[in-house]
């Protein structure tokens, strides 16, 4: 539900990635205006006590606030009120905003809910439809025009693959016939990696208060009648994009937590907070394989995090730095003790002896079929286009060329709009 728009850092960083030309800021900044008038970014403020008593903490350690984290005319150096895409208390995801409306006033739509699309059909080298199953039955569907995937940054690279578009010698393998071969399918994954630090705190500033079984009620039917409540949010109310040394581009990410997880269950009855620490620009890529066993089941994915060490040097950094604004008050006049990992963790061995046993998901993974100028570096050209194929797009989270340093849902948002609108144009 975070909703924070590129910088024209990230673009820039894109264009040095994989060289595509056309999504520099000038090229985007049109199309992240119309999403902006049509995606609700509404802010939270004082809406949770521990959230504002973080906000105070990191003020006093030196860092400033940024009343408006998506005014991009600032520096995005500081502590803020998370942006969310939620209206009437209601989550306004992509289908709420642009497949529903759709599906209402388009009556050509139609959708095939609970099926697995096994691969894309080709006549020779043009994609023609695609093969999928539903309750055991195999069906195929054609197109007049294109055919656009957008499976996702995990699905999306497997059925690339099931369809023969990959790494030629390790599909022919596993007994797939290669339409296309390109070693870029499935790898350069890149996410932004998370470690937490928890404490505990009295449960009367925890959202744990919420989670009796009268306070869910009253909640429940706070949201079912009114839209209203803590029901109605997403609990990530404030965060930061900070530094750890002197660049103008933040390293790292904060999400604060006011309430105890157990894992990432909250649990009634204890009250505590959590601080999400993310790499904004990791160094570490994985990568996704189809299962050779078998390639329909769900695939081999190595999310390959800290397999840099500079990863590992940027994690010991921000925590250090992230344990020192907790330090201060008021945040930690409530505190009643770090629990995880605990001050026992303090050496530089010991704190990256945590990172290495504790490292995350943000999940925020993208770039498995990322976009490139040529074949050589990605799997899909400017416009989304597949290389190799005819009629044939990819257009999600795996597209990106490399991860942005923020929450990314605003910016696949961002993407699907433009080359939506390229689409339109190209087919009149």
């Amino acid at each position: 539900m975070i909703f924070i728009l590129p910088t024209s850092y990230d673009l820039f960083r894109w264009n040095k990635t994989t060289g595509v030309d056309n999504w520099l800021w000038k090229d985007v900044e049109p199309t992240i205006s119309e999403v902006t008038r049509i995606v609700p970014a509404n802010i939270y403020s004082n809406f949770d006590y521990l959230s504002e008593q973080f906000i105070q903490s990191a003020i006093v350690s030196g860092h400033r606030y940024i009343s408006d984290i998506n005014d991009l005319e600032q520096e995005r150096l500081g502590v803020f009120h998370y942006p969310v895409n939620i209206s009437a208390g209601t989550r306004w995801a992509s289908y709420r905003g642009y497949l529903q409306p759709a599906i209402r006033y388009h009556k050509r739509i139609s959708i095939s809910p609970d099926s697995f699309v096994k691969r894309i059909l080709f006549k020779k080298n043009k994609a023609i439809g695609c093969e999928y199953t539903k309750n055991g039955v195999t069906y195929r569907a054609y197109a007049d025009r294109e055919v656009i995937l957008s499976a996702g940054v995990y699905s999306s690279p497997t059925i690339l693959m099931r369809s023969g578009i990959g790494d030629a010698q390790i599909l022919t393998q596993i007994g797939i016939k290669s339409i296309v071969n390109n070693v870029n399918v499935g790898q350069h994954v890149i996410d932004h990696p998370e470690i937490n630090i928890q404490h505990h705190c009295p449960i009367k500033f925890s959202l744990n208060r919420y989670l009796t079984s009268t306070q869910k009620l009253k909640e429940g039917m706070k949201w079912l009648l009114f839209r209203r409540g803590i029901a109605a949010v997403n609990q990530a109310f404030t965060g930061a994009f900070l530094s750890y040394q002197d660049s103008q581009h933040p390293q790292y990410q904060l999400h604060f937590w006011p309430a105890y997880f157990s894992d990432r269950t909250a649990l009634p009855g204890l009250g505590g907070f959590k601080i999400g620490i993310n790499l904004c620009y990791p160094a570490s890529v994985g990568e996704i394989k189809l299962n050779p066993l078998n390639t329909c089941s769900l695939p081999e994915i190595n999310v390959g995090y800290l397999n840099n060490k500079d990863d590992v040097k940027a994690f010991t950094k921000a925590f250090q730095h992230t344990r020192k604004i907790l330090s201060h008050s008021p945040l930690a006049n409530i505190s009643m003790g770090e629990e995880t990992p605990g001050l026992k963790v303090n050496s530089a061995y010991q704190i990256v002896e945590y990172i290495y046993s504790n490292v995350d998901s943000g999940y925020h993974s993208t770039s498995s079929c990322r976009m490139s100028s040529t074949k050589d570096m990605g799997v899909v050209d400017k416009n989304g286009a597949v290389f190799g194929v005819d009629n044939l797009r990819v257009i999600d989270a795996s597209i990106l060329p490399t991860v942005v340093g923020c929450n990314p849902a605003a910016t696949i948002m961002i993407v699907a709009h433009r080359l939506s609108q390229f689409i339109c144009t190209q087919n009149n």
